[in-house]
């Protein structure tokens, strides 16, 4: 297989619009409320919890959901915060009229890679080719 980055995206917090923490989160007042995790393999652990715990803190998570289309309907009729990348966040956000806040001062996240795999053999095919450089050159004015 082969990974080409195209692109590193920073986090931010995503939220309901009217939720009481709408205001700003400080570190505390983040991990006290209850947090939605996207996880495409079920796992109960991202890179906001590797994060805490090398703060010497944990998150309380609520729920775990496969795909980031399902974040927006369980937002807007909870107190859940969601922590993911911009990208993904920003057009959710708009598209449902949830709210954006920055990550809380003190946790640092190193930046999400958005990556383009395919498997080797594909690798010589013009195509291939064409396709991928396509893409690249569409991550590269995106960025």
């Amino acid at each position: 297989m082969t990974r080409i980055v195209l692109l590193r995206d920073d986090f931010v917090v995503l939220l309901r619009r009217g939720h009481p923490a709408a205001g700003g989160l400080d570190l505390d007042s983040y991990l006290a409320w209850p947090h939605l995790l996207v996880s495409p393999v079920a796992s109960r652990e991202g890179a906001v919890d590797r994060a805490l715990a090398g703060l010497g803190h944990n998150r309380r998570l609520a729920a775990v959901v496969s795909h980031h289309l399902v974040v927006a309907p369980i937002l807007q009729g909870s107190t859940l915060l969601c922590t993911m990348a911009r990208r993904l966040a920003a057009p959710i956000a708009a598209a449902f009229d949830l709210a954006l806040l920055p990550l809380p001062a003190g946790l640092t996240l190193t930046p999400q890679p958005t990556s383009l795999v395919f498997h080797n053999r594909y690798t010589q095919r013009p195509a291939h080719r064409w396709l991928r450089a396509l893409i690249a050159e569409t991550a590269r004015r995106s960025a």
